[in-house]
């Protein structure tokens, strides 16, 4: 009997190291998936450190950016601006035109509105080539009302039959149609 009883233990024993060997095995494995895992983990917070870093320096950029555009309009609206030597005013303009205008008799109806309207038009082409911001619509429209005569001389407000206010060119041609009807 005491000869099964340490065979029994003996197998028991060889049984629990077997167990032993086993769990330590998979704890092994379970350790180099961790390593493994630990080596994607820090892959993946390396990449997303590198995407914050750029994600930060463009908004940081960004950021710098709008402050400067922010400082130049602040810079444009308290100092006027000069005008420089070579840029043209809207008194270069006008009297760049004013030959041109002066060779276009004045408008008491003796041609279509929209001949009388075309031969301004080029010329107002010839003042757009020259880049002068103030040269807008109101001037234009101011420069065609000035050649009108008898009873086409615009009211003042000058104002279409709508009661728009006629500030650009089309408008003046609108009105200028109307009034060669009556």
């Amino acid at each position: 009997m005491e000869f099964n009883t340490a065979r029994t233990a003996w197998r028991n024993q060889r049984n629990r190291n077997q167990h032993i060997t086993q769990k330590l095995q998979n704890c092994q494995r379970h350790g180099i998936n961790l390593q493994n895992d630990k080596v994607l983990v820090e892959y993946w917070r390396d990449k997303l450190i590198l995407r914050y870093e750029k994600w930060k320096n463009k908004t940081k950029n960004e950021r710098q950016i709008i402050i400067n555009l922010r400082h130049q309009i602040f810079v444009l609206q308290n100092n006027p601006l000069v005008n420089p030597l070579n840029m043209a005013a809207l008194t270069d303009v006008t009297l760049s035109l004013a030959p041109m205008i002066a060779q276009i008799p004045m408008y008491f109806g003796q041609e279509p509105p929209t001949e009388y309207y075309n031969k301004f038009m080029q010329i107002f082409q010839y003042g757009n080539t020259l880049g002068v911001v103030g040269f807008n619509d109101a001037v234009k429209t101011r420069m065609l009302s000035s050649r009108l005569a008898e009873r086409f001389i615009p009211p003042n407000p000058f104002q279409n039959n709508a009661g728009n206010q006629v500030n650009t060119p089309a408008l003046f041609l609108g009105w200028l149609e109307e009034n060669i009807e009556k």
